[in-house]
């Protein structure tokens, strides 16, 4: 970035100089803004903001941006509220529509007479201010807050599909899935069915369809399965091609749509596929005018990292953009906002902030992440001055996560902490982005957890951040950073446990909870602490049917894990002859794997050699976020094959199979 671009937008301007020597480090300012209060506990830290702060008529109005949903709506893109024409207690549909009354109303001098007209209006709630006001805590990420508003103020019209949806949405964001498994969507949507053609039938169809893909993508997290996913996930036709003017629903329903690609296109989904081709789905740069000229930077933010966690930011860039980058071309579209708009700056701190993160494992050592990082740094700069307030969003604590995360794996590739795995026969299978790896046995071998001393202050971030997430009720930033501590930490139980409790107890994030335990593997060294965890991962179940399951490589690797944790090695002496009954459907690179130490009619490796995954970026990457994610940067996956380079042995060792996954 020039300095004219930065002195044309105040925010995206560089450091100032000429600072005063007393001011205070990052480190100390962070330790300043999220020092709990003494009566705090590190489980129950004291909140800083009330919702009640922020009513509809608070003062603080001013400066709400409609993050989401723009109150102003034409009739034509009000597409979530609820216009529903029936009595609830007769169950019957009232008719709007009826031959006029014909009556004589002429007055004059010589024809008197009195004239009494009634006039019936239908009378909606307007719930614009409180739902306005709702989507900015979610936004923040003061999930707590605006569970706390929304019981106050929006519990009773849960009713009102537009109410509903937005509730659901807000519960995906912060990784409940066991709340919005409890959702019931009957009382909400069966009018549909009464309804027939017209604008608002169509309205309401959409709002069934985004909760439907909400549904699809908890259910994704909250078990194994993968045809109940799919029975949720609409045809592509209904969603392509995207319309050049969307609405907030339409954005959402894309997003979903995208972080469940790569479940459609498997072969065993028996499913219309969507296209693995960006360009398919629409012309994205007028999409990107259009939300330009409207000032929905939430939504630009959604559709964006969306597309880049699931087809690779170059491609999203050339998209959008044509030419260009995220950072010209936000500093320069979106300058005519002022400096002191709290929306736009958390937005453009978001996108920033999440970039970095999605590169921050990148095979050519996170340039970009430096980079977005950068941008990132110059807005918070400003917002620590002029909106301390926004210090605890959510946006600042991705910003936080991200610096941490980066300043430890500069100038190397994060794996690089676990090397010492390369020198065992199993097959080691590290995160493109923040997480724990895990280690595929052959027999009932295990290397340990031992990655190097750091020092205590490389965790001073992470852990204020910690705090204040669980403050928010933030459970997906509370993961992100339990996950990079236990990464950090040459004692990771404390936090894996924790992790594993938040993922099984109050998130039933069964998928998460999954990958949690395959890591232990590498932790749990004494009698005890296997047993436990071969319980809990006895408790995932037998899965009949491998070719209906989410994720086979991480239940290939379950059934491994767990075959090495027998108490009866003897009977088996090679664990990873449980992986067979998944060879069919796990990525290529772990079939060659298997090959390499199970007997096999074909598929025989090519002697003296190991097989490892480089990682070059493809041009289409299959991943899921945040549902992500509200999409979510811990939580891509990936499951489709790449080819695989092959290196020789070296100083008489064999090196080990090495895999990656998101």
């Amino acid at each position: 970035m020039n300095h004219g671009e930065s002195s044309r937008h105040p925010y995206m301007g560089t450091e100032a100089t000429g600072a005063s020597k007393t001011k205070p480090s990052r480190a100390q300012l962070w330790r300043e803004i999220f020092e709990p209060s003494k009566q705090a506990n590190d489980w129950m830290p004291a909140r800083v903001a009330s919702y009640k702060q922020i009513t509809p008529d608070s003062p603080e109005r001013k400066h709400i941006q409609t993050e989401q949903r723009p109150a102003s709506r034409s009739s034509r893109h009000r597409d979530r509220e609820q216009r529903v024409w029936f009595d609830e207690d007769r169950h019957n549909i009232e008719s709007r529509s009826g031959s006029p009354t014909k009556f004589d109303a002429i007055c004059n001098p010589s024809r008197t007479r009195d004239v009494a007209v009634q006039l019936r209006f239908e009378v909606y709630a307007d719930l614009d201010d409180e739902l306005e006001v709702f989507n900015r805590l979610v936004r923040r990420g003061e999930f707590g807050d605006a569970k706390t508003f929304f019981d106050e103020h929006l519990l009773a019209h849960i009713s009102n599909p537009w109410v509903f949806v937005q509730y659901a949405e807000m519960l995906l964001e912060m990784g409940d899935y066991n709340s919005i498994l409890q959702l019931d969507p009957e009382p909400v949507f069966r009018f549909l069915q009464f309804c027939g053609q017209g604008e608002d039938f169509e309205a309401m169809r959409k709002l069934e369809i985004n909760w439907r893909l909400l549904k699809a993508s908890c259910l994704c997290r909250s078990q194994h399965q993968l045809q109940p996913v799919l029975d949720e996930v609409c045809p592509p036709s209904e969603i392509i091609p995207v319309s050049e003017k969307l609405g907030s629903t339409e954005v959402k329903i894309i997003c979903l749509a995208m972080n469940l690609m790569y479940l459609t296109d498997r072969a065993s989904a028996c499913t219309a596929a969507f296209p693995s081709n960006l360009a398919r789905w629409g012309n994205w740069g007028k999409v990107y005018e259009e939300l330009q000229a409207q000032g929905r930077i939430w939504d630009f933010r959604d559709l964006f990292t969306t597309s880049c966690v699931c087809f690779g930011i170059e491609i999203t860039e050339e998209q959008f953009f044509q030419s260009g980058t995220v950072s010209e071309r936000l500093v320069e579209d979106w300058k005519t906002f002022r400096g002191d708009d709290e929306s736009t700056m958390l937005a453009i701190l978001d996108i920033f902030s999440t970039m970095a993160l999605l590169d921050i494992n990148h095979v050519k050592g996170g340039l970009l992440a430096e980079k977005y990082l950068s941008m990132a740094n110059t807005i918070v700069e400003t917002m620590i001055q002029e909106m301390p307030h926004c210090a605890k969003s959510r946006p600042f604590l991705r910003f936080i996560i991200s610096q941490s995360c980066i300043s430890l794996r500069r100038g190397r590739k994060s794996e690089l902490a676990y090397g010492y795995l390369f020198g065992f026969p199993g097959l080691a299978v590290f995160p493109l982005d923040i997480g724990t790896p895990y280690y595929i046995p052959v027999h009932q071998e295990n290397p340990g957890w031992e990655p190097p001393h750091l020092p205590k202050s490389s965790f001073e971030p992470l852990e204020m951040v910690l705090r204040a997430s669980r403050e928010l009720k933030d459970y997906r930033t509370q993961t992100l950073c339990l996950r990079e501590l236990a990464v950090r930490s040459r004692e990771p139980t404390s936090f894996l446990k924790e992790l594993t409790w938040l993922q099984k107890e109050i998130q039933q994030d069964m998928e998460g909870c999954l990958t949690t335990c395959l890591s232990r593997y590498l932790v749990e060294r004494n009698i005890e602490s296997k047993a436990e965890l071969l319980e809990d991962l006895n408790d995932f179940g037998r899965w009949q049917d491998p070719s209906n399951l989410i994720s086979p490589r991480k239940a290939c690797a379950r059934d491994i894990i767990q075959l090495a944790l027998s108490p009866h090695p003897n009977r088996f002496p090679q664990s990873v002859r449980a992986g067979l009954r998944h060879y069919e459907w796990v990525p290529q690179s772990l079939r060659r794997f298997i090959d390499q130490h199970v007997e096999r009619p074909s598929s025989r490796p090519i002697p003296g050699v190991r097989y490892v995954d480089d990682r070059a970026t493809p041009s289409i990457s299959r991943q899921q976020s945040s549902v992500d994610g509200s999409f979510h940067i811990s939580e891509r996956r990936h499951e489709d094959s790449r080819e695989l380079s092959l290196r020789r042995l070296s100083h008489g060792r064999p090196t080990p199979p090495v895999e990656e996954e998101h």
